[in-house]
């Protein structure tokens, strides 16, 4: 089954329960030139001028933010993306900066299974926790949870690596020793979420969430950046 994209979004940022930012269309989010360098700047592909797609440029001090995003007027239901970029111009080593993100979505399979998408910058390997949460969900009050998710994690097209249950991986208490450093959900041990521990060299890469099972419901894919 296809779905159609978003024709139309609109996009809040929200902070301990509070709405900090908004856009309806790109172009009222600011200058839209200075909009567009931002973009360029940091690798983001073009938006065409006077489009519907939804932009925040902004400064954050160090926390937890959420940014949702909707379909607006007739486009209320389709396929979007989030994306969210680190416009630091200059770093240094006391510079805050991001290590996770999360996504909440449907999970299907096919064209309704939930993608990620990350990249590592620099000249050494990082090291990654990346999950598909979907049972320990459900444990938390959320219906319709993903009973049983896989994930698939890409590099240049390719499958690189992918684990269906999180302690089928022979790495546990590595994984456990990671979400408590990260303070993410705690899956059961035994459940049917699904993790990867990983280094991975400096690129582009792709997660790519579904259900084992085929059965469509909400889940989580996550993706922190260790130490």
């Amino acid at each position: 089954m296809g779905y159609r994209a978003l024709t139309d979004t609109a996009l809040d940022l929200y902070h301990s329960g509070t709405v900090t930012g908004q856009n309806d269309n790109w172009a009222t989010a600011g200058d839209p030139a200075t909009v567009a360098a931002a973009m360029a700047r940091v690798g983001a592909f073009s938006l065409a001028s006077g489009s519907s797609d939804s932009v925040i440029c902004t400064t954050l001090n160090p926390g937890i933010y959420s940014a949702i995003l909707n379909g607006t007027g007739w486009s209320n239901s389709g396929i979007g993306m989030v994306e969210i970029y680190d416009a630091t111009a200059a770093l240094d080593p006391t510079t805050p900066r991001m290590v996770n993100i999360s996504s909440r979505g449907l999970v299907g399979p096919g064209d309704e299974a939930l993608i990620g998408g990350f990249v590592i910058t620099g000249d050494q390997p990082r090291q990654v926790l990346i999950r598909g949460v979907g049972p320990t969900l459900a444990t938390l009050g959320v219906t319709e949870a993903v009973q049983d998710p896989i994930i698939y994690l890409y590099h240049s097209g390719t499958v690189i690596n992918q684990n269906d249950n999180w302690g089928s991986a022979g790495d546990e208490a590595a994984i456990s020793a990671a979400r408590e450093h990260r303070r993410c959900l705690c899956p059961a041990s035994g459940s049917k979420d699904a993790a990867i521990l990983t280094a991975l060299q400096p690129g582009a890469y792709s997660v790519i969430v579904a259900p084992v099972d085929g059965l469509v419901g909400v889940g989580l894919v996550e993706i922190y950046l260790m130490p």
